[in-house]
């Protein structure tokens, strides 16, 4: 059955970028995914001159060392840029999904872990053929002998070999074994396929507690993590077994984590970006990052007796799971759910915006706000340098 001409119009129009390069950002379509280059590059710089404290503090005085999670942004082009401004203090960056992990390959990243389980069968088989990849230096997440047991069969019928990760329960209560104890078990499963898997070390990573707002909760709450890690340490040692790498630490607890020493690496992603929640946590003199991620979003109604406008940017292009967005320099006004391409703005005193007029709006939680879009652009000052595509968005295929 043929298509229709709409059809075929609608096909088009998604393949044509939503800006040009050297376009004014006030010119460029809306909604749109917006990131400030000169933040971002900033944000890069401090990240690197945050962790210079930690060179030589990690386990058997090594430098801890950055791995970027990807999942932040799911952009092959913006990892590789990160990459770039990073150099040696980033060993490789993270992916929670593999097709994250199929992509930035395909791009040319050589040293990636995917900090979660690969179970389907016929992801693990994706996953053996992806570890074929030349130059490629993979690694996975496990929590079951099972998948263990899996992952290598499909592994030894394509003759390839990956690095394998315990993923340990820390206090998050998602993924990972419960004990220490488990976890060495769990590394014999797999040193018993010493030569298709590779036993590299373990993943420690607490989620929940990356947005506890005083900083003084969330370094007593990363203490118990590492009283863990310690724990868990102590159980290899014991065995006998050697963990080159404990990676783990996001946005909000890395450097707690880095300064623990007892991580090899660890994983901040949004730190690159900014968004409302980490917005709300006390840092202290520990901040290192500018917002340089906005949705950009044109006034398309008014009503001055509620005094509200409404936007273009709705449920499909905003993420409302962490609160509302902020408008950028617009404190007193808030923004509210309209509908799918509809948000609400509030705004409580002063001139009304007209229609036309543009705002940007903060995001909330940096990852899922870039799930919804396919394309970035990127701009200096006011005038766009380049438009990413957005290409292993999707909800973890």
């Amino acid at each position: 059955e043929s298509e229709s001409e709409s059809e075929m119009a609608g096909r088009a129009a998604a393949k044509v970028p939503i800006a040009r390069v050297g376009q004014a950002l006030s010119r460029v379509g809306t909604p749109a995914l917006v990131l400030d280059l000169d933040a971002f590059d900033q944000n890069a710089r401090s990240l690197v001159h945050q962790m210079q404290v930690f060179e030589k503090r990690g386990p058997n005085g090594k430098t801890v060392a950055l791995r970027p999670h990807a999942k932040a942004h799911k952009c092959s082009a913006l990892a590789l840029r990160q990459m770039d401004l990073l150099g040696s203090a980033a060993v490789g960056l993270g992916c929670q999904t593999l097709a994250e992990a199929e992509i930035l390959a395909s791009a040319g990243l050589k040293d990636l872990t995917i900090t979660n389980e690969v179970v389907p069968i016929d992801k693990v088989q994706r996953l053996a053929k992806l570890a074929k990849t030349e130059g490629l230096a993979l690694g996975v997440c496990v929590d079951s002998a099972v998948n263990v047991r899996q992952i290598s069969k499909e592994l030894q019928a394509v003759g390839a070999t990956i690095k394998v990760l315990v993923e340990c329960n820390v206090g998050q209560n998602r993924c990972g074994v419960e004990t220490a104890e488990e976890a060495v078990e769990l590394a014999k499963v797999v040193k018993a396929f010493d030569g298709v898997l590779d036993f590299d070390g373990y993943q420690a990573y607490h989620g929940a507690i990356q947005h506890v707002r005083g900083e003084a909760e969330r370094s007593a709450e990363c203490r118990k993590v590492a009283e863990k890690v310690v724990a868990i340490n102590a159980a290899f040692d014991t065995a006998g077994i050697k963990c080159n790498t404990v990676t783990g630490g996001g946005t909000g607890t890395f450097l707690f984590d880095a300064g623990s020493g007892l991580y090899t690496e660890v994983q901040p992603g949004s730190y690159f970006f900014g968004d409302v929640d980490y917005g709300k946590n006390d840092w202290g003199r520990s901040k290192g990052w500018t917002q340089s991620l906005l949705v950009a979003a044109t006034v398309i109604s008014r009503n001055p007796s509620r005094r509200t406008v409404v936007v273009d940017a709705g449920l499909k292009a905003v993420d409302l799971g962490s609160g509302p967005p902020l408008v950028l320099g617009e404190e007193q006004w808030s923004f509210a759910n309209g509908g799918d391409e509809h948000g609400v703005v509030t705004v409580p005193e002063g001139d009304l915006p007209e229609v036309g007029e543009r705002m940007y709006l903060i995001p909330s939680h940096v990852d899922p706000t870039f799930n919804m879009h396919r394309q970035l652009v990127c701009v200096r000052g006011e005038v766009v340098e380049d438009v990413l595509e957005i290409d292993a968005s999707g909800p973890g295929f």
